[in-house]
């Protein structure tokens, strides 16, 4: 099994300033190890962040903050979409403590997911102290501890990881597809079992919203094809639409129960199938034939 962490930086980094520590450089590493493990034929999984890591000033601003749940969603989903195996959440206390509230909790936590949440480290390792937000936190004193608000966005999460993990824990990767506004669709998903897709914008003054998907492309025990479609907006909700002739034939799995049924539009009146993301959401459908 290989495994790896990186902890991004959510602010907008337009002219690349945050290097490797961006979002961008979170999904370049993702791409590099998800090469590596799937021709090895092993498994990988990914540390994401949980904690306000303390970066530092980096280019004029400063960078240790607690992530935002759709930030964690995020992470972890667009994780998935490039075929990991499994999610770390670093980390779950607050501060290294002995012994650590995590070993009380953790079998509460990997219950929830197929996809582990395990106690890697701590926040005082290496890297001074983190100003709270890990998963378990001390409430009153440093002897007393309570699953924080972190811990409940990672229960949500999970309970989402683990419906969809019955599918995807062993299927294989065959493709990841990412398209931003302005981006030719033939170009960008050539080899996808979606072949366009639109977003209806708003634009006000010539300016247009931006936006830009994630499709993790995976091949099933039994052959089937599926779709793993992930927002990579951390803060807002998109509506993208999905042209095909087969597009009747989909099944979209849910993310409640592991059923899996005819996918019904968001927005009937747009031309295609329509798709509702939250910020960091993804939505895993069934493809029933070239679309």
């Amino acid at each position: 099994m290989l495994s790896f962490d990186h902890y991004p930086f959510f602010q907008p980094d337009p002219d690349g300033r945050f290097g490797n520590i961006s979002k961008a450089g979170f999904v370049a590493n993702l791409a590099t190890v998800r090469r590596a493990a799937l021709g090895a034929s092993i498994p990988f999984w990914v540390a994401i962040r949980v904690v306000p890591i303390p970066f530092g000033v980096v280019g004029g601003v400063v960078t240790q903050y607690d992530p935002s749940e759709a930030q964690l969603r995020w992470q972890a989903f667009t994780a998935l979409a490039y075929g990991a195996k499994g999610i770390i959440y670093f980390t779950c206390e607050s501060r290294i403590t002995h012994p650590s509230p995590c070993l009380l909790v953790k079998r509460r936590l990997t219950l929830l997911s197929l996809y582990a949440c395990w106690t890697v480290g701590g926040a005082d390792w290496a890297m001074g102290t983190f100003d709270g937000a890990g998963m378990v936190e001390m409430k009153g004193n440093t002897s007393n501890h309570a699953p924080g608000p972190h811990y409940f966005q990672a229960q949500r999460i999970n309970s989402v990881l683990r419906v969809f993990g019955t599918l995807l824990l062993n299927a294989t990767s065959t493709g990841v597809y990412r398209m931003q506004s302005g981006d030719d669709a033939a170009a960008k998903l050539a080899g996808c079992a979606v072949s366009n897709v639109t977003m209806r914008q708003g634009c006000l003054g010539g300016a247009c919203v931006a936006w830009s998907l994630v499709i993790g492309q995976f091949r099933l025990p039994d052959a089937r094809t599926a779709l793993l479609i992930v927002n990579q907006d951390d803060r807002h909700t998109v509506v993208p639409s999905f042209n095909g002739t087969a597009i009747k034939a989909w099944q979209e799995v849910d993310g409640s129960t592991g059923v899996a049924a005819a996918v019904q539009s968001d927005a009937p009146q747009l031309r295609g199938l329509a798709l509702a993301l939250a910020p960091g959401q993804g939505r895993l459908l069934l493809a029933g034939g070239d679309a």
